[in-house]
């Protein structure tokens, strides 16, 4: 009887014991370690979203500067100057002229458009077009092509890479079309982006 009652009270003693502070603490690490691989999984995850969706918000703000560019160099009347930082056209419109420039300065792209009515009246505005650009005369925001068939003037030592004549002058009519590449690297992304057109064709020929 005796004995029996003994194997009893060990028992209960046995299932009164639970769980052991070693065996807590082996939990405790094993459920730290799975925690901190899942933070670290998510905080991966969510740099490489926030990286991915920093590039399509670079790309989308150059495509539309490119698009304005495209636009202005279409409708110019004439194009002023070219070089592989900036150039300057004029548009001619029923009451007014503009003239606009696009030119990398400091790293950034700048819009400087002069408007001048018929009255004589004139305004200046300048508006930043993209940030952090890397364009420069060794990597040309704007590459230009003459016009087909173009013929130089006697005497004018036209470049043709550039149609720049001896002396410093630009000669309008020999661009026929302009290549617009942007370079860019925002401090979010680690490699540079470069977008550039299809090369965009003047229309109108001074």
């Amino acid at each position: 009887m005796t004995t029996r009652r003994a194997l009893v009270i060990d028992r209960r003693r046995i299932a009164d014991d639970g769980i052991t502070l070693a065996e807590t603490l082996v939990v405790m690490v094993i459920f730290a370690i799975i925690g901190a691989i899942v933070t670290t999984a998510s905080v991966t995850a969510l740099r490489q979203q926030t990286k991915v969706q920093d590039r399509s918000d670079v790309l989308a703000q150059v495509r539309t500067v490119l698009q304005r560019i495209d636009r202005d160099v279409r409708s110019a009347n004439p194009l002023l100057a070219a070089t592989s930082t900036q150039i300057v056209l004029r548009q001619v419109l029923p009451t007014s002229s503009r003239t606009i420039t696009y030119a990398v300065s400091n790293g950034q792209l700048v819009a400087t458009q002069v408007t001048t009515t018929t009255a004589g009246a004139s305004s200046t505005s300048t508006k930043v077009l993209l940030r952090n650009v890397l364009n420069t005369t060794a990597i040309p925001l704007f590459s230009v092509l003459p016009t087909t068939g173009y013929v130089a003037p006697t005497g004018s030592g036209v470049t043709a890479s550039t149609c720049v004549m001896t002396g410093g002058s630009f000669d309008p009519g020999c661009i026929g079309t302009i290549t617009t590449r942007v370079v860019v690297r925002p401090s979010t992304l680690t490699q540079p982006l470069t977008v550039s057109d299809n090369g965009t064709q003047l229309r109108n020929q001074r």
